[in-house]
């Protein structure tokens, strides 16, 4: 975990994972990848949510197959503890 310490001293501790590495490293454990020449396409949704003093943001990866069937994947991707909801703080860590 690291953090940001402020002008005021505040302590942020965060964290994040690269989306992008996330998926190239996991690829082979979301989804058999004899099942990807079925794939239809895929569907990546990212969303957020600031409440209890932490940022959470969520990954979901939703790959749709030609049989109608998908094959899901959804995995917290990032985590800042900080009581304000201020995305100006979210500028800062990055």
């Amino acid at each position: 975990m690291d953090k940001k310490v402020l002008e005021d001293k505040t302590i942020i501790p965060f964290w994040f994972k690269r989306s992008d590495q996330l998926l190239q490293s996991q690829l082979p454990k979301l989804i058999d990848i004899s099942k990807l020449k079925d794939l239809m396409h895929i569907d990546i949704i990212v969303g957020g949510d600031h409440g209890g003093g932490k940022f959470r943001m969520m990954l979901k990866v939703n790959f749709c197959l030609q049989d109608k069937s998908t094959v899901s994947f959804l995995t917290q991707i990032a985590s800042v503890s900080f009581s304000k909801d201020d995305t100006e703080i979210l500028k800062k860590l990055s």
